[in-house]
């Protein structure tokens, strides 16, 4: 096992088991409309109850833990990454599992993969792609040179698709990569802007979150057709800042989280939205003294979503 996950237990592997035996069991679980949310610059990640628009739980994140993604594997667990390595905890707050990235690399992406591993993402000089097993094997490494000194400049997102390959955000170059696990690089995708996160819907249809570009991008990746592409100013009285983590729900309807960080002297709007396919506005969740900034989300009532 490797050293960095000792924290794992035989305890931590049926939790992790639990959770992957299928999304459709937590819904059952999740009554109300409640998202995980959590952002750069807050310090605390929150399960906000949207029927009833109160926190119904949150996690203090240590002095500079930059979390960018957060998920719910169970009903009784949370993962997330924190710039400097990734975290499995339960609703007690106890560290279930934990990976320590290594000086001078940012870990800022962590999740489950539909086969049941951790996927982890990690900047720096080489960038690498780790997948570990549920008891913490190490299963496959894959580093690849993005030819981008500043580690937080590398990527964000990765993601695994069904030709086992991944797609990896190039955060500083505007482009999608397509990274063999062998580290080769299969394809180049350019889409503008700062590329956040990497929906596939299918392997036709990609829906990416542009960044600083202000804009939401849904393109065809072998054509470079676009699809759909939500400017700036589409939506209706809430202009769209650094654009962030993108969830396709079942409905159709698109989660947007709309992180504020770099307008700080621009008029605040809100930071979490669901817009319907014709850009309508269905709820939003607007900055307040007891929410921050978001740039990730999992909307935990459904269970055919698409993070």
């Amino acid at each position: 096992m490797n050293p960095q996950l000792k924290e794992c237990s035989k305890g931590i592997v049926k939790t992790i088991c639990l959770a992957l035996i299928g999304i459709s069991m937590v819904s059952c679980h999740v009554a109300k409309r409640e998202v995980l949310i959590a952002g750069s610059g807050w310090k605390k990640i929150v399960r906000y109850d949207l029927d009833n628009q109160r926190i119904a739980w949150s996690h203090a994140l240590d002095k500079g833990q930059e979390c960018n993604e957060v998920s719910q594997p169970s009903k009784g667990t949370v993962l997330y990454s924190y710039k400097k390595g990734a975290k499995l905890i339960d609703l007690d707050h106890n560290i279930l599992w934990n990976y320590n990235a290594p000086k001078g690399t940012e870990l800022q992406s962590v999740s489950i993969t539909e086969d049941g591993n951790i996927l982890l993402g990690q900047c720096g000089s080489p960038a690498t792609i780790m997948e570990y097993s549920q008891d913490g094997e190490l299963l496959s490494k894959t580093t690849f040179d993005t030819g981008i000194k500043r580690a937080h400049a590398q990527l964000r997102r990765v993601r695994k698709t069904s030709r086992d390959t991944y797609l990896v955000p190039i955060f500083g170059k505007g482009e999608v990569w397509e990274v063999a696990k062998s580290g080769g690089i299969l394809r180049k995708v350019t889409v503008g802007g700062v590329p956040f996160s990497i929906v596939e819907i299918s392997k036709d249809h990609w829906m990416v979150s542009c960044g600083d570009g202000h804009y939401l991008l849904e393109i065809n990746p072998n054509s470079n057709e676009v699809i759909s592409k939500i400017e700036q100013n589409d939506i209706e009285d809430i202009p769209l800042r650094f654009v962030a983590e993108s969830v396709r729900l079942s409905s159709g309807n698109t989660l947007i989280c709309n992180w504020g960080g770099h307008a700080r002297k621009q008029k605040r709007v809100s930071s979490l939205m669901e817009i319907t396919p014709e850009r309508k506005v269905v709820w939003s969740i607007a900055l307040s003294d007891s929410l921050g900034m978001v740039s990730s989300v999992d909307p935990l009532w459904d269970p055919k979503r698409m993070k």
